[in-house]
């Protein structure tokens, strides 16, 4: 509800720069999907920069809340035309890859409550 808010109020400019840095971050867990947070490295290993990284689902629920507020701005502003659309690629990709595993998590869910 905050995000919400607070995404409502950007600016043209904050929209767009808000948008780049989602679909970067969404490029770098497509390229590295087995990627999370690994609170127990940080400490050992003094990775203080991992606090800074967010999940692949805080990614997507900003990018979701920043196409509700802003996606006629987002549409129509040519500068961020062919980024929308190589975050469309990305998401519909992802999809594919999310709706192909669906299957195998529901048997090895099945699997589990077996044993």
């Amino acid at each position: 509800m905050v995000l919400g808010a607070a995404v409502a109020e950007l600016d043209g400019g904050e929209v767009v720069r808000l948008m780049r840095y989602l679909n970067k971050w969404i490029g770098k867990y497509l390229k590295f999907p087995d990627a999370q947070a690994c609170p127990e490295a940080m400490g050992m290993l003094g990775l203080e920069q991992c606090d800074s990284v967010p999940s692949f689902g805080a990614v997507a629920r900003a990018l979701g809340v920043l196409l509700d507020n802003h996606f006629s701005h987002l549409v129509l502003n040519a500068d961020v035309r062919e980024e929308l659309r190589a975050a469309e690629v990305t998401v519909r990709e992802l999809t594919v890859e999310a709706e192909s595993s669906g299957p195998i998590l529901d048997l090895l869910r099945r699997l589990q409550q077996d044993k």
